[in-house]
């Protein structure tokens, strides 16, 4: 494990110079495991993440492997999106992205999504315009998206409105993240459908080179709330790359699932286009869900 844990880093600084400058690199290696009744989920996730600056072209690379079985069954799921970005104007940039994902084994339908936008960057604050689309067999979505982010190196808070075209509805979310050398907390909120999803997280380093982790992700789902608690600890490893293991509880309302979890992850620096961090994606409410939190 010490090898992979160094290696990972070491591979990806290295190879960065021939992408001219980066900006922005990330790398992580998850395991979780779900179980009640009897019955288990897992999941195995890895993500890589690049941004790299040439001139006024920007541009990035992100791809996610993962992987659930349960009950003698198993699925992979594969997404890619490449994104770039040129700079008119010291302050303005257009973009643009395009992202595939779809099974290995299980479902054969692929799934395509296209962005277009501009973003206006005046000091600490961002403001972004987008449309997207998703296209899938048989069917296609249309977003249009604006935002707004404050980001001073230690304070970082946005707003986002998203309206899906064809159903008429509107999607809100805003966050709020204070981080320093000693601690991290994020809050999250996202309303869509109806349902309302709330999720705060937090990390304090008890050492230079360890951390406690704790989160709350709460979702209104219909009539009754879903509720999920984890905690763990990390260490770090190598420069910028922590090994962290956590339990968690999910209550339903009927009942509870019980989770435990490891992850190996990397990242430094900041992406340059913002709108890559804040376009509404077809997996993010996955990700407010509270199995995928």
């Amino acid at each position: 494990m010490k090898t992979i844990t160094i290696a990972l880093p070491a591979l990806m600084l290295s190879a960065a110079p021939l992408l001219a400058e980066t900006n922005y690199m990330s790398g992580a290696l998850s395991y979780d495991r779900w179980s009640a009744d009897g019955g288990s989920l897992s999941e195995t996730n890895g993500t890589f993440g690049y941004e790299g600056t040439n001139g006024k072209l920007t541009y990035g690379l992100e791809l996610d492997v993962t992987r659930i079985s349960g009950d003698g069954a198993s699925a992979s799921l594969i997404q890619g999106t490449i994104t770039a970005g040129y700079a008119f104007t010291q302050n303005f940039t257009l973009l643009g992205s395009y992202s595939r994902s779809g099974f290995t084994d299980g479902p054969s339908d692929d799934l395509e999504t296209f962005l277009i936008g501009g973003e206006y960057r005046l000091n600490d604050y961002t403001f972004g315009l987008s449309a997207s689309r998703f296209d899938f067999e048989g069917g296609r979505t249309d977003f249009a998206q604006a935002f707004a982010e404050y980001s001073n190196g230690e304070y970082m808070a946005y707003a986002s409105v998203i309206r899906v075209i064809d159903e008429d509805e509107t999607i809100f979310e805003i966050g709020f993240e204070r981080e320093t050398e000693q601690y991290e907390v994020s809050l999250d909120y996202m309303r869509f459908d109806g349902f309302n999803n709330v999720s705060l997280s937090g990390k304090y380093n008890v050492r230079p080179n360890m951390r406690v982790l704790a989160g709350v992700n709460w979702l209104d789902f219909g009539p009754n709330d879903v509720t999920q608690f984890e905690l763990g600890a990390g260490y770090m490893v190598a420069q910028d790359t922590w090994f962290d293991v956590s339990v968690g509880r999910l209550d339903i309302g009927i009942g509870h699932i019980n989770q435990v979890g490891m992850s190996l992850t990397f990242e430094t620096g900041k992406r340059r286009l913002r709108t890559t961090e804040r376009a509404f994606g077809p997996y993010d409410l996955y990700d407010g869900l509270p199995l995928f939190f």
